[in-house]
């Protein structure tokens, strides 16, 4: 059984809000109109008050801070491997910014979201690297270490006399 998955039933809450966080940002992307169409009066507000600040600067930021939570789950579930979560998080993104280009006429794709999408997710997969205990280590995936070997019984231990032969073997000259 894979490690997340019995992580997730040791800690079903976990679960339960992360999957309820993926469907909800599945409905966010895939929605046929912008979900922020409406949003003017808060842009407008948020404008007035950061001088200098321009509207799709907070695009960007919207769109970083979507993708955090998701770089936090995939960290967690793929034991702590941050590349493979950058990777999976872009090409999600992509993906999603692709059905948005050519399935949605209400939506438009953007290089940029796809960007921003995946440093949200690297940003995520850093805080869970920083929230790691100092010193604890990543498990393993190579063999057990040699304590944890059996060690061979003296008897079977091959043993060689001065012509090279090991016991218990029949010269054939």
């Amino acid at each position: 059984m894979p490690r997340w998955l019995t992580s997730a039933r040791r800690h079903p809450g976990i679960l339960t809000v992360s999957s309820i966080y993926v469907l909800g940002l599945a409905l966010v992307l895939l929605w046929p109109h912008h979900p922020d169409a409406g949003a003017g009066a808060v842009y407008a507000w948020i404008l007035r008050r950061v001088p200098g600040l321009r509207p799709w600067c907070i695009d960007v930021a919207l769109n970083v801070a979507l993708f955090v939570p998701i770089g936090a789950i995939l960290t967690l579930a793929l034991r702590r491997r941050p590349l493979r979560v950058v990777g999976l998080a872009w090409a999600a993104s992509l993906l999603v910014e692709i059905v948005q280009g050519t399935l949605l006429p209400g939506r438009t794709s953007s290089a940029v979201d796809v960007a921003a999408n995946t440093i949200g997710a690297a940003l995520g997969a850093v805080a869970v690297g920083l929230t790691r205990p100092r010193g604890a280590r990543a498990p393993a995936r190579s063999e057990p270490d040699a304590s944890s070997r059996p060690r061979p019984h003296r008897d079977d231990a091959a043993v060689s006399d001065s012509d090279g032969f090991r016991a218990g073997e029949v010269a054939e000259r």
